[in-house]
């Protein structure tokens, strides 16, 4: 790879180049630091560099209008046409910038331009391009510094380091100490310092005899302070100040502006700066307000109005005023650049718009921020280029290379009217009927599409595991469960996902309403308006309310009506175990209200529940309920009879009748369970009734 070869007088430092740049660059979006790249000159030719980039080992963004590449081990250039402008040639070589770049021939170093004309001759140890002029390494083991005619060296020095200008100073390491070069290769300020920052509105940052001062170009004293600098730099005028272990900031007169009472702070950007105060992280503004509570799990600094936060493990975007512009749905997130910015969902690479909307499909492996128009994204295994529009350098399947077919719809079980399932090298994405593409050729299997009004869903299928993305590839339910099933009509739009064994239910804006850990979830249409659900576990029964488990799974039965939950225990009625659906979830429970702040008698509440609940004789729920209690009085006679060590014939007789009884009372409870429109209701009763039939075969008598 280019350039690990470390320049390691720099600055004291091992300085690894552009062979890991792009290695960088993904881990800075890994870790919200972000990159801001370039910004775009013209629109690149995709499918011109698609063809010019199929056999490269490496490829690198675009800058100054070329992208550096690598070829069977040599570097070379390319235009955004995909044209070929400077051939790989080089065995090393670094990005252009004011038009020339560094190449290595033959071990050694030196610049051409932008048409691969030799502007510095091929003679130098090693080269670094800083932002003002050209830093090369000589045979001699210093330092010149080449001016702006690319002419030869104007200034040598042996034995020291030189960082990148800034306001035309680069700071020099020499002797141990540190201190400041003008482009002409002048020292202007002597190498004095223990430590150094650079230059920024004219003054920098040092560290003198324990102490932190400013200093202006002229190397003159500023400010002497009393207080630590943790970092060497700082911004929009203010200092970061440590005291005590607490973080502040001071201005450059040395007045506090911002006492030391967070825990952690960090620079100025746009009027605020991050801080962090018992491992949550808030905005203060340059007055020092506490303008944005310190709530988040991570933030990061405001760019272009907008900053970076993490809850739970997921980010998203506020603005100044600390309104959620885009939701926590995110493993990882980049800074905006170019209106987009770089978002991880499921550990896969796609590119958001300042209004969250998805404009690529996270579907990459890897990717980096856009530079010049055009980001570098890796897809199985290999490295292309994406444009802002989505198009990308990986080779597509041409029209007669795609297979066509009908895709199952969840809500008809009909062919879809506005899409088809295609698929090309094991590879599926959903086309419409124009031959548009909606989903990319990317998943293992796409198993249905639900058309929702203007809400289409997808359940797809990738490495195993099921998920549900929207257009565009946009995930609402992660793809990490074992199977998906979608129910619509009466049940009100639910995903039923599994995961080891066990159920959980979705809703249609993505949100988890029932925890994946039950063997069973009943989709009551009385219960759901209510944010209830009926759910077993070890064939017992309970209630989960809205995305909390408010009824524990201890119930032989729980049925939802429309006032009212009604358990039962062992068969038997236990009204006065019930939740009131119609008075804010109020739960009573033998006479006892459950509420936020404890339980309270209210017998008389629950009276009037149950004269108000058993007026009805033709009440569905009551009649189920009736059969179920003639079930379990059906089975408790026939254990007792099973267990006598003798029997007449007319218990036999009995035995024979009483099972007649229980198959007769469960499939009555079927049709009642069918007449209430429940279907998963239904298949419950059928199932229980399937499972007596078969124990009732297995009995001696």
């Amino acid at each position: 790879m280019a350039f690990i070869k470390c320049f390691s007088k720099l600055m004291g430092e091992s300085t690894c180049l552009h062979g890991i740049y792009l290695l960088l660059s993904i881990l800075l979006v890994t870790l919200f630091i972000g990159c801001d790249f370039n910004k775009k000159i013209e629109k690149g030719n995709i499918e011109g560099i698609s063809q010019n980039i199929q056999n490269c080992e490496e490829i690198y963004p675009f800058k100054e209008g070329l992208a550096l590449i690598c070829q069977n081990g040599k570097y070379g250039f390319i235009s955004k046409k995909g044209e070929m402008i400077i051939p790989c040639q080089y065995e090393d070589a670094l990005f252009f910038s004011d038009g020339i770049a560094i190449v290595c021939q033959e071990g050694k170093y030196g610049a051409i331009n932008k048409i691969g004309e030799m502007i510095i001759p091929f003679q130098y140890d090693y080269s670094l391009k800083t932002l003002d002029c050209l830093v090369i390494l000589n045979q001699n083991g210093g330092y010149e510094l080449v001016d702006s005619q690319r002419s030869a060296g104007v200034f040598s020095f042996n034995n020291s380091g030189i960082a990148s200008f800034s306001e035309g100073l680069a700071k020099i390491f020499s002797d141990g100490n540190y201190g400041f070069i003008d482009t002409k290769g002048n020292r202007v300020i002597a190498c004095q310092y223990a430590d150094a920052g650079t230059f920024a509105d004219g003054l920098a940052i040092v560290k003198q005899n324990g102490k932190c001062e400013l200093i202006d170009k002229k190397g003159d004293l500023v400010l002497s302070s009393q207080y630590d600098f943790p970092y060497l730099n700082y911004s929009e005028g203010l200092i970061h100040i440590i005291q005590e272990g607490k973080y502040g900031f001071m201005n450059t007169k040395g007045n506090v502006a911002i006492s030391c009472q967070y825990d952690n702070a960090f620079i100025f950007s746009e009027g605020f700066a991050v801080v962090c105060q018992n491992g949550k992280y808030g905005f203060v503004n340059t007055k020092g307000d506490l303008v944005i509570s310190c709530q988040y799990d991570n933030a990061l600094s405001f760019t272009d109005g907008l900053a970076r936060v993490c809850m739970d493990g997921k980010y998203g975007f506020i603005n100044t005023k600390g309104r959620l512009i885009i939701p926590y749905q995110y493993d990882a997130v980049g800074m905006f650049s170019n209106d987009l910015a770089v978002v991880v969902q499921n550990g896969k690479y796609g590119f958001i718009n300042t209004q969250g909307e998805i404009v690529i499909p996270c579907q990459y492996e890897l990717a980096t921020d856009f530079s010049e128009g055009l980001a570098v994204v890796k897809l199985n295994g290999k490295y292309g280029y994406v444009d802002e529009e989505g198009n990308d350098t990986f080779l597509k399947a041409n029209s007669d290379e795609l297979e066509y077919s009908a895709i199952d719809n969840a809500i008809t079980n009909l062919s879809s009217e506005r899409y088809d399932l295609v698929s090309c090298n094991g590879k599926y994405g959903i086309y419409d009927k124009d031959k548009t593409e909606i989903l990319p050729l990317y998943y293992d299997m796409i198993w249905n599409t639900i058309e929702d009004g203007n809400n289409d869903f997808f359940i797809v299928e990738l490495d195993g595991k099921k998920g549900v993305v929207l257009k565009m590839g946009t995930t609402l339910i992660p793809i990490e469960f074992d199977n998906i099933d979608y129910s619509d009509g009466i049940y009100h739009g639910f995903f039923e996902v599994e995961q080891n064994g066990k159920l959980g239910l979705f809703d249609k804006n993505g949100n988890n309403i029932v925890p994946c850990q039950y063997d069973n979830v009943q989709l009551n249409q009385t219960g759901y308006p209510f944010g209830i659900f009926v759910v077993r576990q070890d064939d017992k029964y309970g209630c989960v309310v809205n995305g909390e488990e408010r009824i524990p799974c201890n119930y032989y039965s729980v049925i939802v009506t429309e006032n009212y939950i009604i358990t039962s225990l062992d068969g038997e009625l236990n009204p006065r175990r019930a939740m009131d659906i119609s008075n804010k979830h109020q739960v009573y429970d033998n006479g006892y209200r459950i509420s936020e702040d404890g339980y309270s008698i209210d017998d008389e509440i629950t009276r009037n529940m149950d004269d108000e609940y058993f007026s009805s004789d033709d009440n569905l729920t009551n009649r189920l309920l009736q059969k179920e209690k003639e079930i379990r009085s059906a089975v408790d006679e026939l254990t007792r009879l099973e267990e006598s060590p003798s029997l007449s014939a007319n218990e036999i007789l009995k035995i024979q009748l009483l099972k007649q009884t229980i198959v007769r009372n469960y499939d009555e409870a079927l049709d009642i369970a069918k007449q209430s429109g429940d279907k998963d209701l239904a298949r419950e009763y059928e199932r229980r009734r399937d499972k007596t039939v078969r124990a009732l075969q297995m009995l001696k008598r």
